[in-house]
């Protein structure tokens, strides 16, 4: 796991890609570590939207 991720059942592991795939799909829930050499969970999905968005 990234150590930057919100604590919780999501997660974003040291194997993505970073390919922003995932920066696109839920911009409310993920973002960039400081020198964005990696992405990470800064919030916990709340809502069944956001949900279905990680």
């Amino acid at each position: 796991k990234q150590p930057e991720n919100a604590p919780g059942q999501w997660y974003v592991d040291t194997s993505c890609a970073l390919c922003r795939m995932c920066l696109e799909e839920a911009p409310n829930l993920i973002t960039y570590n400081r020198d964005e050499t990696a992405v990470h969970f800064f919030k916990q999905p709340e809502t069944a939207e956001e949900t279905a968005a990680a």
